[in-house]
């Protein structure tokens, strides 16, 4: 309706202008004019529509350039964007494991992934942490210091240290053979007073003759068989009521005093009472406090204390290096400047590839010392793969050798050594353990902090978790 009412006002408006225009007289110049202007009148909705028409198509023109340009730099950002998200999935990683060479690989890298890093790596130095103190833990045991060895220069004790190193080493010796009950045979000389009186009452009782009467090969085969079996009895009772067949000497006992103050030879024979006291360890475990007879290890006939194990650069190598360039200056302690070396770091990566050295690949670094040694055994064949694993048990020791000689009981029970009723075996272990630093070196004198290249302190421990046990710290005095 309201098109059709236009239309029609449209015409009507058409009809009064040409009445207007005929009406009126126009002059011959603007004649034509005129008519351009009456017919653009009346058709005033053709011309509106013929240039809305051209104004669209060339604004269409000018959008349509725009559009495409835009179109265009969109692709190319979401181009870039793609390549780099292409990049991310091959992104490559490498995985360190101490010991190994390190292994690569590619992986896609997302936010579900950095979450799980993080999450993996904050757990791990958790868990670093807690195997930290662990170790600490299992590797100092009960290992104490036999006396203070980080003395002030000057100090009045320096001048019998050694003389009273010995008296507290025989002191722990002789602790330490109460432990495992140690035994010895007994001795000829009492054997022999013990059968001289036997010979005597079996004589007098038994055959009822005197001394000086002349047996007769009947009478002389009893007498021996007795006191044959009387020297066994002797040999069996202290077998029963014995642990280990073992002396001091034999673990490492000095046999006397060091003839000077020498710091660096004390803290070798304080080390070695600790490598003792962990081959006792392990004896007596598996043992399990029963009698020499009837346990599978019988005697520890010697340990032989090879010496530290060096590491692919010798530690000595190093301390004279640095000693070249160590200050001369007055340490806390009162001794030689600390900074003779490199510091105890845990984080640092150790290398498992010291096969020139250590049939394991162990060798001493920064953060430990591996010391090698060599202990003989008289155990039950048939028990000696209960034995070593006892020692693997034992601290951190690693069984590097071993080797087996069957031994003959008797030739053993002239010697006065009873083994029991089973056969037993000459077994040679060969024995590296290791030592953490974080635990020796604030014990350690300057003077083994030189000589081992280390300033005996912890740079860079992982970092202390509340939960975690308490390990007991090495004091000073």
């Amino acid at each position: 309706m309201n098109l059709k009412f236009d239309i029609k006002s449209l015409l009507k408006s058409k009809k009064a202008v040409d009445a207007e225009v005929f009406e009126s007289t126009p002059s011959d110049g603007n004649k034509k004019w005129k008519a351009i202007a009456i017919w653009g009148k009346s058709n005033a909705l053709v011309l509106i529509l013929g240039v809305t028409s051209v104004s669209a198509l060339i604004a269409a023109t000018i959008i349509s350039s725009d559009f495409f340009t835009a179109n265009q730099n969109t692709a190319e950002e979401i181009s870039k964007k793609w390549a780099e998200v292409a990049k991310l999935e091959r992104t490559p990683v490498s995985i360190v494991i101490p010991g190994n060479e390190p292994t690569t690989g590619a992986v896609l890298v997302n936010r579900k992934l950095v979450d799980a890093v993080k999450t993996r790596m904050s757990h791990n130095v958790s868990s670093g942490t807690e195997i930290l103190q662990s170790a600490l833990k299992h590797n100092q045991g009960n290992h104490s210091k036999i006396m203070s060895l980080r003395l002030p220069a000057g100090d009045a004790k320096l001048q019998q240290i050694h003389l009273d190193m010995h008296d507290r080493l025989m002191e722990r010796y002789a602790d330490l053979l109460k432990k495992c009950r140690a035994v010895l045979p007994p001795a000829e000389e009492d054997i022999l007073v013990e059968l001289q009186r036997s010979k005597l009452r079996f004589v007098q009782a038994e055959l009822s003759k005197s001394i000086e009467m002349k047996l007769t090969p009947d009478e002389q085969l009893k007498l021996v068989s007795d006191l044959t079996n009387r020297r066994l009895a002797a040999y069996r009772e202290v077998a029963v009521n014995g642990g280990l067949y073992l002396d001091a000497q034999s673990i490492g006992a000095p046999s006397k005093h060091l003839d000077d103050p020498n710091l660096l030879q004390l803290w070798m024979m304080q080390w070695k009472f600790w490598i003792a006291e962990d081959i006792i360890e392990a004896c007596t475990k598996v043992n399990e406090q029963g009698s020499i007879a009837a346990s599978p290890v019988k005697r520890i006939v010697a340990i032989q204390f090879v010496g530290p194990v060096k590491g692919g650069a010798a530690p000595s190598a190093a301390a004279e290096a640095s000693a070249e360039t160590a200050d001369a200056s007055q340490s806390p302690e009162g001794g030689t400047s600390a900074v003779m070396g490199a510091p105890i770091d845990p984080n640092a990566p150790v290398s498992l590839a010291n096969y020139a050295n250590s049939f394991q690949g162990w060798g001493s670094n920064q953060l430990y010392d591996v010391y090698k040694t060599t202990v003989t055994l008289v155990v039950e064949t048939a028990k000696i793969p209960a034995v070593t694993n006892s020692f693997a048990q034992q601290n951190f020791i690693a069984i590097t050798n071993i080797r087996i000689v069957p031994l003959d009981p008797f030739a053993a029970i002239q010697s006065g050594y009873f083994y029991g009723e089973n056969p037993v075996s000459s077994v040679t272990l060969t024995l590296e353990s290791v030592w953490l630093r974080q635990w020796t070196g604030p014990l350690m004198p300057d003077e083994v902090r030189l000589k081992f290249g280390t300033t005996g302190q912890v740079q860079s421990a992982l970092a202390p978790d509340a939960n975690a046990p308490a390990v007991a710290s090495p004091t000073q005095e």
